[in-house]
């Protein structure tokens, strides 16, 4: 890859072209946890959103252990997107009615449909700083991961100086 931005727009692309992707997180026992969640991407691709349920499980790792990996593909998994980080729940997300529109038609259907979930459950944003992006694509031969680390993992952006980083 010639330059970090051109890898970080075609990280972005994935993600807004398949925007499902498997989010883990950490149990409090320390057993990974998958599941497939719809992501957006806030105002760059250092900021990732998803909706969650209020009571899940996934809120209760979160205030365990914040550590995040999400992986996003296209259908063939030709490009792949792996994004590290650190996520928590916001009350109020930047462009939140945007995210919103976004991500909600993707999940209520499938908390109604497929969970059981009752009318007027109570979702919360979840925000994601990503940390690092890894880059991977099969059509162009790149097939190790290309790595962008975008801000010292475990510390709070602008603070690092590291690639990307607002400081920087």
């Amino acid at each position: 890859m010639a330059r970090e931005s051109d890898l970080l727009a075609r990280c972005a692309s994935v993600i807004q072209r398949y925007p499902t992707g498997m989010m883990t997180t950490v149990e409090p026992t320390g057993m990974p946890c998958s599941r497939y969640m719809t992501a957006a991407i806030g105002a760059n691709i250092r900021q990732l959103y998803c909706l969650t349920v209020r009571d899940g499980r996934k809120l209760a790792h979160l205030h365990a252990n914040p550590e995040v990996c999400w992986v996003f593909a296209d259908p063939e998994q030709q490009e792949v997107v792996t994004l590290y980080g650190h996520a928590r729940e916001v009350d109020d997300a930047v462009g939140a009615d945007d995210l919103w529109d976004r991500l909600i038609r993707h999940v209520e259907p499938y908390g109604l449909n497929m969970l059981g979930q009752q009318e007027g459950t109570e979702y919360r944003f979840v925000e994601t700083r990503v940390d690092a992006v890894e880059y991977l694509n099969q059509q162009e031969k790149i097939l190790r991961p290309h790595r962008v680390q975008l801000h010292q993992p475990g510390r709070s952006a602008g603070c690092c100086g590291g690639a990307g980083c607002s400081s920087a």
